[in-house]
């Protein structure tokens, strides 16, 4: 297959929150022939976690970038949506335990809503084979929004979205609230996890929901940053600080399992 094509920074119109659009980059997927003239794909939209997904140079971060070029050469398009940068937030992770986020879930909902509405409107895209996929505070959001009770209007995208994956995201509000996903739902789960901690989710029920989750493995082990101990995030189950970072064996199984979750998904009826 032909190699991906490079992002591309678009608009994506909100009608929700102080700002009237948010940021977006979107990748199209390698075409699966020679001519992509024709190229209609699925899409995944990708919701990044609480340090938000810009580097030092205002682009895609190295972790957003390796995943979009990893679906997209599946042939796949993708959609990665920030939610932080056109509000002028840079991260809400550090904040205090009980703190308000400055960026909340609502509006994370509202935004990824807005971002799979593009999408369902983009030539290029198979609108009835959408896929969502978030890490942390953006895996938290996944859940959010593919919840079965979540009010009507959120609803109306559903019947395109087949599958959504989220990395080691809060469940604890959702465990409470009796989770119940509209479609298949993966959750990627790092064991040691002391940060958002597995244990909720592991006690999630419905036969929607499908765990993978790793020993030895701490949040954010998907990445390539090494394991540190982080004293400036306070929100965690030791209010000293968290873990964070890279166990590399898990890493490579859990995108090896999202992509056969979403290949699965999309090749069904």
């Amino acid at each position: 297959p032909m190699k991906a094509d490079a992002q591309q920074a678009i608009n994506i119109p909100v009608n929700h929150g102080p700002s009237e659009h948010i940021t977006a980059w979107w990748w199209i997927g390698a075409p699966r022939q020679q001519h992509p003239s024709d190229h209609i794909a699925p899409a995944i939209l990708l919701l990044h976690g609480c340090g938000g997904m810009l580097n030092r140079q205002g682009l895609p971060d190295q972790r957003m970038r390796s995943y979009a070029e990893l679906l997209a050469n599946m042939g796949w398009h993708v959609l990665a949506l920030d939610s932080f940068s056109a509000r002028g937030v840079k991260e809400i992770c550090t904040r205090a335990r009980g703190g308000r986020a400055q960026v909340s879930q609502t509006l994370r909902r509202a935004d990824a809503a807005a971002a799979l509405a593009w999408l369902s409107r983009h030539e290029a895209v198979d609108k009835g084979r959408l896929g969502l996929m978030g890490w942390s505070n953006g895996g938290s959001t996944v859940l959010a929004y593919t919840h079965h009770g979540d009010p009507p209007e959120l609803q109306a995208i559903y019947p395109g979205l087949r599958a959504a994956v989220a990395f080691y995201p809060g469940c604890n509000y959702r465990e409470q609230h009796g989770y119940q996903p509209a479609m298949p739902v993966l959750l990627l789960l790092a064991l040691s996890d002391d940060w958002t901690p597995p244990e909720p989710c592991l006690r999630l029920k419905s036969e929607n929901i499908s765990i993978l989750g790793w020993e030895n493995a701490f949040h954010g082990f998907d990445g390539t940053a090494k394991l540190r101990f982080r004293t400036d995030i306070r929100n965690g189950i030791n209010p000293e600080g968290v873990h964070q970072g890279a166990n590399i064996q898990a890493g490579e199984e859990a995108r090896a399992g999202l992509i056969g979750f979403f290949a699965h998904h999309f090749a069904s009826n």
